[in-house]
């Protein structure tokens, strides 16, 4: 028997509006302000930022030569301030 499949509603908050405050509450630690925040890129963001295929940066992410976090989707995202850092080498 073959089950029916459901579609799922559409969300309509931005998503990357809410990705930045689930990263951000995920990543805060005691004491922090709102000034210190951190803002994450995706690996689409980053390459374009450095220039480089997105699969580079995946790859860089995965022998350690980029620090990232991963979202609870298991998406990746990169600090603004390494991939900054990176850029200015």
């Amino acid at each position: 028997m073959i089950a029916a499949s459901r579609t799922r509603p559409r969300c309509e908050l931005d998503r990357r509006k809410v990705h930045t405050k689930l990263v951000t509450a995920a990543t805060d630690e005691p004491g922090q302000t709102e000034e210190s925040e951190q803002r994450y890129l995706s690996r689409g963001e980053a390459a374009r930022r450095l220039g480089v295929p997105p699969r580079t940066i995946q790859q860089w992410a995965k022998d350690g030569r980029m620090p990232c976090i991963r979202t609870f989707g298991g998406h990746r995202r990169f600090s603004q301030r390494d991939v900054d850092a990176m850029a200015d080498l």
